[in-house]
């Protein structure tokens, strides 16, 4: 997974341009509608990229009932 190491530093809350991009690639990489915005679908990849393990994980089911 793509983004910056955690750091002091990395503290800006501020949703720049290297901020977008940085959205951008993660949706790019999890095959996301690549908008650069953190929305519902995102956050979701999101929380289940950056889960603690036996966390519970939001997934697609393999084969859907239609």
């Amino acid at each position: 997974m793509r983004g910056l190491p955690r750091s002091p530093e990395n503290t800006d809350d501020v949703y720049d341009e290297g901020l977008v991009r940085l959205v951008e690639d993660f949706q790019r990489d999890h095959q996301l509608t690549v908008d650069g915005i953190a929305g519902m679908q995102t956050q979701i990849a999101l929380d289940t990229a950056l889960g603690n393990p036996g966390q519970p994980h939001l997934i697609r089911p393999q084969n859907p009932q239609s």
